[in-house]
Order: C-alpha cells, then structure tokens, then sequence
C-alpha cells in the first residue's frame, strides 16, 4: 500500500463545490474500475492469483474510503464554518439590541420621572392623590 500525506491548500470559497464534485468523481471513477475488475483469475479460487486479487481491491477500497473521508471533512469544515457564521451573526445582534436596551437603573429613573410627572399634572388640577 503506498503512502499517504496529508495536504492543506486554500481555494475561493465558490470554487469549494466544484472541488468536492472533483474529488467524488473520482471516487466514482475509482468504484466502477474496481467493481469492472475480478477479484480472482483463472480456475483456482485457492491460489496466490486469488490472494493477489484480493490485497489488490481491499487496497483499491481503503484508497477510496481515504478520499471519502478527506470530502467528509472538508463539507464538515463548512458547515461548521457557516454554522459559526450564523452563529456569530445572531450573537453580534443580540449584543447590539442588549447595548440599546436601557439598564434597570436607566428604566427606574424614568419611571421616577413619568411618576413625577403624573403627580404635577394631578397637583395643578388640584387633584392631589391620598398616598397611604
């Protein structure tokens, strides 16, 4: 089996589905050379053709299971990404509306003044309330 490394490269961000689509014709690709081929050669199921054959496809299927993961891991990394996106975004706008919304202290001192306000207009309409 040979060996593998791993890579990191950047790409736009409209390019990604191409990409993707890219890596899983591949895959594709690779299936149906695989299922096309025989497993075992010739009369003898017993034999080293037969045991040949076999280390062949299973290596042929853990090289496609690899580029499936590396597809699984990039849409996972872009979900997540646009998950935090959102996330991010909702969070921005529940900081900017709980910076407008007044403090407690803020909403008592005008609820203070509102009262104030209510009494004056009772004291000249010489209505004054009976506090108790």
């Amino acid at each position: 089996m040979s060996q593998r490394v791993n890579i990191q490269y950047s790409i736009k961000l409209d390019e990604l589905a191409d990409e993707v689509k890219r890596l899983l014709e591949k895959v594709q690709t690779n299936l149906e050379t695989l299922s096309a081929g025989d497993i075992a050669v010739g009369g003898n199921l017993l034999s080293l053709e037969t045991l040949r054959g076999i280390t062949q496809h299973r290596e042929d299927l853990a090289e496609i299971d690899h580029r499936l993961l590396d597809v699984m891991n990039i849409v996972s990394g872009y979900i997540s990404f646009h998950t935090n996106e959102t996330y991010n975004t909702q969070r921005e706008q529940v900081v900017q509306q709980t910076s407008q919304d007044p403090t407690p202290t803020q909403t008592l001192e005008t609820l203070e003044d509102k009262l104030q306000l209510f009494r004056t207009s009772l004291e000249d309409n010489h209505e004054v309330p009976h506090q108790g």
